[in-house]
This record gives structure tokens, C-alpha cells and sequence, in this order.
């Protein structure tokens, strides 16, 4: 093989791992706002399980219960009636 050819896929090879890391850097970060959005802080470390692991990571944040429902339930159950939404006239 020529050396260009092997210099530029070698410059390729690198150019796509990088790329590969950046879009799983990405896409972790987003798990890591779900998993925050869910009630858990940083104490369960969701970004890098979702950057290493990468699927079993993403399984992990979707398995994840929602810590902050039982709060938004109890809210909206000791709200009044006339707190909640209004209903639509027709």
C-alpha cells in the first residue's frame, strides 16, 4: 500500500473514533438529564454509565422508577378543585 493512502486512513480510523466518542459523550448526556429529570442526582453516576456501557447504561436510566411522581401525586391530590386546571366550556 502506499504510505499517503496509509497515513490518511490511519488519519481516518482516528478521525472516526473521535466522532464515535463525541456522539456517545452526547447521547449520555441526555440519559444523564433523564435520570436527573427522574429525581436522581449525580450520586448514581449516570453519565459514565451511560458513555462506558452504552446500552446496557441507556437500559439502566430507563429502568430507573421515577422518584419525583409520588411527590407530583400527593401535589395534585391535596390541590382543591378549584386549584386545578380548568375544564374546557363547550
Amino acid at each position: 500500500m502506499d504510505e499517503s493512502l496509509m497515513g490518511f486512513l490511519v488519519f481516518l480510523y482516528i478521525v472516526i473514533i473521535a466522532a464515535m466518542l463525541y456522539v456517545g459523550y452526547i447521547v449520555a448526556k441526555q440519559f444523564e438529564k433523564i435520570a436527573n429529570q427522574k429525581g436522581y442526582g449525580e450520586e448514581k453516576h449516570t453519565l459514565a454509565m451511560c458513555f462506558w456501557l452504552g446500552i446496557v447504561g441507556y437500559l439502566y436510566v430507563i429502568a430507573l422508577p421515577d422518584m419525583n411522581f409520588e411527590k407530583r401525586l400527593q401535589e395534585s391530590i391535596s390541590k382543591p378543585e378549584t386549584e386545578q386546571q380548568p375544564k374546557p366550556e363547550n
